[in-house]
Order: C-alpha cells, then structure tokens, then sequence
C-alpha cells in the first residue's frame, strides 16, 4: 500500500480516494498513519474533498477533520442495529453515509424525524423526496428541536397535529413555534402547560385559552 501510493503524484492522491468506500478509507487512513504521509493526512483540501463526498454534504468540515473521521467511524462499530446507525446519522448531519444504509419507507421516515430533531433541513428534505410521510411526527420532533422551518415545512406538507408539535415546544421551551401552532388553533391548553416551567409560554397558552 505504502509503494503504491507514493508513486502517485501528490496532486493526485486526493482524488484516488474518492473511488474508496467510506469504511475501507477509514481503513487506509489507518494504515497510512503508520507511514509517511502526514502531509496528506493534514491537508484541509484533501479532507474537504473526502469529507464533502463520503461524510456530509452541508456540514462545515471539522476542525480536526482526520480525528474526526476516525472517531464517526468509531462510534459506527458501537452500533449494532440499523435504525441506531439511521439514528446517529440522521442526528448528526451525515447524508453521504446515510443514504446508503436506506431502503424503505420506515428507513426514509426514521431519518426524516431524527433529522427534524437535530434541524438537520438538508436531510429532511432530501427524505421527502424519496417519499417520507411522517409528517406529524417530523414536526413534533422538529418542534421539541425548536427548528421552525422545519416545523412550517412539515406544515407546507400536511401536518395537522397542532397540539403534539405545541405540547413538544412547549417542553422545549420554545415559544414561537408554542404560538404558531396556537394559531392554527391548538387548543389543549393544558397539555401544553403540564409540559414546561416556562412561565412566558403558559402566560402566552393562557391568553389564547381566556379568548375561548
């Protein structure tokens, strides 16, 4: 390994590695840390390359990209289930290596709600167009996230439990979403209330509930 790769041009080398999987790079890089290539190793542009097309597409690249890389793929051998991996992706912004590991429509649901959850909009988005349907259960995460472009998208596509996206937001504390769902008229105040200390929120599901 270590001949063949110092018989490409340096300029080159970035580009090989693109034809490599996610998990047998991880493996390379492994094995180049034992030899001399701690140029290449330590190169933005041949992290940003890598990381753009094996790992995420719209995450800013790490500050310590290599570190990085080892310890996602780290945390992927912890996880021995499928919907974990979907889980840990989804969450974390990962597009490039979660795409791969989806196949159905719970898959494509399981991510989009996760990704709601952590306002991860690119994924969400990404789901939808291969179908994903969970709408309210996206926007009750996304409402608990506190991400309301989420929340409205989810909206946009049908989602009408008002009460579970308020009851979410209001144990997270988030008061613009508590009064958006307000105004498509949420009305289980005292749901809503049970679920948060945050006195600005229950002053705000107290006035809505005095109009009634």
């Amino acid at each position: 390994m270590e001949l063949y790769f110092s018989c490409l041009p340096t300029d080159l080398l970035h580009l090989v590695f693109l034809y490599f999987e996610p998990n047998e790079l991880f493996s390379i890089c492994s094995n180049l840390e034992k030899y001399n290539f701690s140029k290449l190793l330590g190169s933005r542009i041949f992290w940003k390359i890598i990381w753009k097309h094996k790992i995420s597409s719209f995450l800013n690249l790490s500050e310590n990209p290599y570190e990085k890389y080892k310890e996602i793929f780290s945390d992927l051998k912890t996880l021995r289930y499928k919907e974990n991996k979907i889980r840990y992706l989804s969450q974390s912004g990962y597009d490039q290596l979660l795409i791969p590991l989806l196949s159905t429509l719970t898959d494509y649901n399981t991510a989009m709600y996760y990704a709601s959850e952590s306002g991860h909009i690119e994924i969400v988005r990404l789901m939808l167009e291969k179908g994903a349907n969970s709408y309210n259960l996206a926007m009750a995460y996304a409402a608990r996230g506190g991400h309301i472009e989420i929340v409205r998208l989810m909206l946009e596509n049908g989602a009408n439990d008002y009460n579970w996206a308020m009851a979410k937001a209001a144990y997270g504390g988030h008061i613009e979403i508590v009064r958006l769902m307000l105004d498509l008229n949420a009305d289980n105040y005292n749901e809503a209330m049970s679920m948060t200390k945050n006195q600005t929120i229950i002053d705000l599901i107290k006035s809505y509930q005095n109009k009634q």
